[in-house]
């Protein structure tokens, strides 16, 4: 074989080693891609899973959030109706004349020249398994401001009292509280004993 068919027999074979070379290069590259989609498509997934549970674990947390803001707040109305003591409930498990009683002493005592109770009495009572509610109507004559110092005195009141009637009238020529009012309200007591169910208030 002359130099030059060897020269060209080489070229030949540099040239299929350079084709195998890009095919195994190609092919190499080829499966680095695959596998590196096949992983980033793992990694997608598991992603995707994750975000899914901590969906869950937060619509759980949410409910669970639900459920202890609606036990707190049941422990305290269930408090608010036991009433179990002066700290809680300032009128306890008075009887209801006490209940009228007290509520005429603490609304004259807020301006005893403004707020002059006339009558109190004792409209219903009605006992239930967890408190009792005694309804007590008071006339009282006073003007504008000490009527707008009982209205915040009643708010703040309001977890015990509750206002469910609530009438004025003017009464003109008179010096000093010229308006008359007529007050409904309903407390909530503790529980009563039984034969202070039955009685009839006096």
């Amino acid at each position: 074989m002359s130099m030059a068919e060897r020269f060209f027999s080489l070229q030949a074979s540099v040239r299929k080693i350079r084709r195998r070379t890009a095919l195994v290069l190609a092919g190499t590259l080829l499966l680095i891609l695959v596998m590196h989609q096949y992983w980033l498509a793992q990694v997608i997934e598991e992603n995707e899973m994750l975000k899914t549970s901590i969906s869950k674990n937060q619509e759980m947390v949410e409910i669970l959030e639900r459920k202890i803001e609606k036990s707190e707040g049941l422990e305290r109305e269930l408090a608010r109706l036991e009433g179990g003591g002066r700290e809680r409930n300032p009128f306890g498990a008075m009887d209801p004349a006490r209940v009228a009683g007290h509520l005429a002493e603490r609304i004259s005592g807020l301006d005893p020249e403004g707020l002059s109770i006339k009558t109190y009495q004792v409209m219903t009572t009605k006992p239930q398994e967890t408190h009792t509610e005694v309804t007590v109507m008071l006339n009282l004559m006073t003007s504008i401001g000490p009527l707008h110092k009982l209205l915040t005195e009643l708010e703040g009141m309001r977890r015990f009292v509750s206002v469910t009637q609530f009438e004025v009238l003017t009464a003109p020529g008179r010096k000093g509280p010229d308006l008359q009012v007529r007050l409904h309200l309903t407390v909530l007591t503790g529980a009563q004993p039984k034969n202070n169910q039955n009685a009839s208030p006096s």
